[in-house]
């Protein structure tokens, strides 16, 4: 089942330009696809809906992942807080733009990709269920 998954995986990613690299000391495939997320000219108003909605959906996921690591690990609830704090400033930024748009009537442009990457897990030394890595 999981070699199933890995191939469909690769066929959805090779079939799109995507690029395929070796990491040297493990051997094992990376696989990346761009997408793309955001692209076009908006009104103040709908740029910020879009814009925000995205930084708040990220502000709310590190926000439980911190929640989450109070019982963990340190490191990584430092990590989700700080990633907090950058987006939070990057609200503030993005809020500030969508005034000057709006009151010197400006449009916003927004050009926006996801890089997405299938990777080996650095703490698994072998495939899960018995499958094997993608090469």
């Amino acid at each position: 089942m999981m070699k199933k998954l890995l191939l469909r995986a690769r066929k959805l990613i090779l079939g799109n330009k995507a690029t395929v690299q070796k990491q040297k000391n493990i051997g094992t495939a990376f696989m990346a696809k761009s997408i793309k997320l955001v692209k076009g000219a908006f009104e103040p108003a709908d740029a910020a809906d879009v814009i925000l909605s995205l930084i708040n959906d990220k502000i709310k996921f590190h926000t439980i992942q911190s929640l989450n690591l109070k019982k963990g690990s340190t490191e990584d609830q430092e990590r989700s807080e700080q990633r907090i704090t950058e987006l939070t400033k990057a609200k503030k930024m993005v809020t500030e733009l969508v005034v000057i748009a709006r009151d010197q009537g400006f449009e916003i442009e927004i050009d926006s990709n996801i890089e997405i990457t299938l990777k080996n897990n650095k703490n698994r030394t072998k495939p899960l269920n018995g499958s094997t890595f993608i090469n």
